[in-house]
């Protein structure tokens, strides 16, 4: 599985983000052959007048870059092919997700469907269906085998490299 790494820096930005930035990258791309040459690459885009110009985008060990156009013609086609990869979903569906990502971080467990049933009201042949939906469609959501919650994107019960800590005090990890 590949992730995406996008960092953009202006001229604006202070040598301690760019060294950061840099040792990001560096640190995604490990060992890889690469490297020096990505490392040279970042530089000149930091120090040079075309940074402003260009995103570079990490996935796993490989770099690109692509023009900053062309990165934003994309971001504005994100809320249409959101709102068409989310038609399905119902106002139950809605309740659902977010009672599992707002609930997860409070108790740090896997949530049973019975609990998400109880607390919203809703059959639980109908959350279960709808826990099915969400986890089969979007993967937003991840169940255990017992069918609890375990996974609710952002966050997770399952222990990650990640931990994440809320202004309200509660306690997670990053999915």
């Amino acid at each position: 599985m590949s992730s995406a790494v996008q960092f953009i820096l202006t001229a604006e930005d202070t040598e301690e983000r760019r060294g950061r930035c840099r040792y990001l990258l560096m640190q995604r791309c490990g060992a890889h052959r690469d490297s020096q040459r990505i490392s040279q690459k970042i530089v000149a885009y930091v120090n040079g007048e075309k940074m402003s110009e260009t995103i570079l985008i990490g996935r796993g060990k490989h770099f690109s870059s692509i023009a900053r156009s062309q990165w934003e013609e994309q971001l504005h086609k994100v809320p249409e092919r959101m709102k068409i990869r989310l038609s399905f979903m119902t106002n139950q569906h809605h309740l659902v997700r977010y009672f599992v990502v707002r609930t997860l971080p409070r108790t740090g467990r896997p949530i049973p469907p019975e609990l998400i049933a109880a607390k919203l009201k809703i059959a639980l042949k109908k959350v279960n269906a709808i826990l099915a939906e969400l986890e089969e469609r979007l993967f937003f959501l991840v169940r255990d085998k017992q069918g609890a919650v375990l996974w609710a994107y952002p966050v997770t019960a399952d222990a990650t490299r990640h931990r994440l800590r809320f202004s309200t005090g509660e306690e997670i990890y990053a999915a």
